[in-house]
């Protein structure tokens, strides 16, 4: 019995691996005494975190996609799909050049009226290949400041 229960979950932790690739995090931190942090939110509103993640393949100057993910304020990561990344399609495309991609991320805190309070970027320039992109992980870190 314990064989197939190991047997299990070996293979439930193998399947999610094939199925996370193509995707990206956005990760974020706050910084030691930090202005941009929930606690430091105005009290008469409502928010919400905003992230937003563009990718850019620098080898052939193209935008390749700009999703943006609604968290709650106790959230410190952001998970973009592989639909939203939309690198998996772009790379099945032809193009002048062999793909670099770019990584940007926008974290803010946005009101429910949709104004927002304050917000910090980061990037990861470290150019990911298709293959790269394929086999992950891709993340962008942000400190909050």
């Amino acid at each position: 019995m314990k064989k197939i229960i190991t047997l299990l979950a070996v293979f439930l932790i193998g399947t999610a691996s094939v199925f996370a690739q193509w995707d990206c995090d956005v990760n974020w931190t706050y910084a030691l005494n930090a202005d941009c942090t929930p606690e430091n939110l105005p009290q008469d509103g409502t928010y919400h975190i905003e992230v937003t993640l563009i990718i850019y393949d620098v080898a052939n100057s193209e935008y390749v996609a700009g999703p943006v993910n609604t968290e709650s304020l106790g959230a410190m990561t952001s998970n973009f799909t592989a639909a939203q990344c939309g690198v998996s399609d772009y790379c099945d495309e032809s193009h002048d050049n062999t793909p670099n991609f770019y990584l940007y991320a926008k974290v803010a805190f946005v009101s429910s009226s949709s104004q927002e309070f304050c917000s910090d970027n980061g990037q990861n320039t470290g150019g990911f290949s298709c293959n790269g992109f394929y086999i992950g992980p891709v993340e962008v870190d942000v400190t909050m400041d």
